[in-house]
């Protein structure tokens, strides 16, 4: 694996005080930021596909007819709702 040196980066004074504030013991500033990347690459992969899955099945449900509309959706998310207070939030 490749690695490479980010040297340029520049932070606030107020965030990097902030990093170092939460670094836990035996963990460096250049882990960190390079753990924060990796988190920030993976939730933003996550967001793109889900994003994807769900204009596919937009699509899929324009172009079929097959839907569950906004309404019914919410009226069953309700009962289901009153089910769990009828039973005590079971």
């Amino acid at each position: 694996m490749n690695t490479f040196t980010i040297s340029d980066l520049q932070i606030d004074a107020a965030l990097l005080s902030a990093a170092e504030s939460v670094l836990r013991e035996d963990e460096t500033l250049a882990g960190f930021v390079e753990q924060s990347i990796g988190q920030g690459v993976r939730l933003r992969q996550m967001q793109r596909d889900s994003i994807a899955r769900g204009l596919a099945g937009a699509e899929d449900a324009e172009r079929t007819g097959d839907y569950i509309g906004a309404d019914e959706v919410l009226r069953e998310l309700d009962e289901m709702r009153l089910a769990k207070e009828r039973d005590g939030g079971r």
